[in-house]
């Protein structure tokens, strides 16, 4: 107790205030076994730690991720067994004391770039190990309060490791004081995107059938996005190719709306529960059987992410770039936009919310080499990503085994 008083103490203290009610209300029951904890602030991507949890259990590992931040609503649920969404606790000395004593987490994950000085004292005074996560150049550099001068220095050795993003970061993070033998350079944690599976036989099928014409496939249509995109398709059609749309709706029952709207623009539309198959004469290709993204993903060197010209829900681009095709979107990335970001910067999607942009992105298809370089950068990313994942999942593995827990 001494040393959290001192630890405390070096850093300067808020006014001790009480816990709200309706924060230990919204608080679920602590499951039994080994809690790790991820803070995520107000821009971390709890659907990467919801994936990680999953893959740490499917592994055949025991533990429960708790993943805090400040845009989470008291008492949402995770869609996870293995996952429980908490508001992010309070740096205040009696909100910290209260949210440790119920949880009592064995590992802290830091993914936000302010540092709560007491919640990370008294979790350092519990045992508990503090590790950065997804490290930017911004982290730990927005320091206020009494402790701006004195919290780098009290905080900053109790971090066993800080997993940066970049070289960049690294670099400004040794500039705050944070020592060379703490910094990872790992690349960030994002959304994992597992390799979605199709028949291979079916893959080859359709590929026999295709005749190496290309494939523009928009992923989960929206009906209010058919019109916009089938025009974008006639545009890039009259500069000679032999492309085929492949559309897969975002409700099945939408699949007669579609294809109405569809011919109303003078095309060919094929069904794929009706038994039809692609022909040479064909131009929108409705695939309306579930569970065959992985296969169109394959057989398209272009995707559009449907519902990011609406605004409806949307699939991790993610999916696409790990099969290796280029993604193209609207504006409206939604919860994605750490995907997107990540893809933007590699130089792998292409953003396009008109008609004419829409088209014009297709006309990558003439560009091989360019394509190429687009899909190779987008699967680099989607790699980068699942490493980073390995290492917070071996790096929790070792420290459960160390304890015994």
């Amino acid at each position: 107790m001494a040393r959290a008083l001192t630890f405390r103490t070096l850093l300067g203290q808020r006014p001790a205030t009480g816990v709200h009610e309706h924060d230990r209300a919204s608080r679920p029951i602590r499951p039994r076994g080994p809690l790790v904890w991820f803070n995520i602030g107000n821009g971390g991507n709890h659907r990467a730690i919801t994936a990680l949890a999953e893959r740490f259990a499917s592994d055949g590992d025991q533990a429960v991720f708790l993943v805090t931040g400040s845009l989470l609503d008291p008492g949402v649920q995770s869609t996870s067994p293995h996952v429980i969404f908490q508001h992010e606790p309070p740096n205040i000395q009696s909100g910290a004391r209260d949210f440790l004593d119920h949880w009592q987490p064995e590992m802290v994950f830091w993914m936000q770039d302010a540092l709560m000085p007491l919640l990370l004292a008294e979790s350092v005074a519990r045992g508990c190990v503090l590790i950065g996560l997804n490290a930017r150049q911004t982290s730990a550099s927005g320091w206020s309060g009494p402790w701006k001068r004195s919290a780098p220095r009290a905080l900053v050795p109790k971090f066993k490791t800080i997993m940066a993003v970049d070289d960049g970061a690294a670099a400004q993070l040794q500039r705050v004081g944070y020592g060379s033998d703490q910094i990872q350079v790992t690349g960030a944690l994002e959304e994992e995107s597992v390799a979605l599976r199709c028949n291979e036989a079916e893959q080859s099928a359709m590929a026999a059938r295709l005749c190496a014409r290309p494939v523009w496939f928009a992923s989960d249509l929206a009906t209010a996005e058919v019109a916009e995109i089938a025009q974008a398709y006639q545009r890039a059609s009259k500069r000679g190719y032999r492309l085929l749309m492949v559309i897969t709706p975002t409700d099945i029952t939408d699949v007669p709306a579609i294809a109405d709207d569809v011919r109303a623009l003078g095309l060919t539309v094929g069904i794929r529960s009706d038994g039809d198959d692609p022909d040479d004469d064909m131009q929108v290709y409705i695939a309306d059987i579930e569970g065959e993204h992985g296969l169109w993903y394959r057989l398209a060197p272009i995707t559009f992410m449907g519902g990011t010209l609406s605004g409806t829900v949307s699939r991790s681009p993610f999916e696409a770039a790990a099969l290796g095709s280029v993604v193209v979107h609207g504006p409206m990335i939604g919860k994605h936009g750490m995907a997107y970001e990540r893809l933007t910067a590699a130089g792998a999607c292409r953003a396009a919310n008109t008609t004419e942009r829409l088209s014009d992105a297709v006309g990558l298809m003439n560009s091989p080499d360019r394509m190429a370089k687009m899909a190779q950068a987008g699967w680099t990313v989607v790699t980068e990503g699942a490493e980073v994942a390995n290492l917070v999942l071996a790096t929790i593995r070792t420290h459960l085994d160390e304890k015994g827990a």
